[in-house]
This record gives structure tokens, C-alpha cells and sequence, in this order.
């Protein structure tokens, strides 16, 4: 029981808000740099 306990707590930790929310920015940042790089694709062509 103990041990469920724990690792319900873990997994709160992975999936809690903040950890998401960097989450969302890191990728937004990632889709950010890949729309640039198609940009610069475009303008190669």
C-alpha cells in the first residue's frame, strides 16, 4: 500500500502543472524554430 502511495506521488510530480507548462513552451519553442527553418528552405528555393 505504501509503496502505491509513493509512486502515486511520483507520478504527480512527472504530470504536475509546472513540469506541463515548461513542457508546452519547449514545444512551442521547438515548432517555433521549425516553421524557421522551412522559412529559410523557402527562401533557398
Amino acid at each position: 500500500m505504501l509503496y502505491i502511495i509513493q509512486n502515486t506521488i511520483t507520478m504527480k510530480g512527472i504530470f504536475s502543472t509546472e513540469n506541463l507548462a515548461v513542457s508546452c513552451i519547449l514545444l512551442e519553442r521547438e515548432r517555433e524554430r521549425e516553421r524557421e527553418r522551412e522559412r529559410e528552405r523557402e527562401r533557398e528555393r
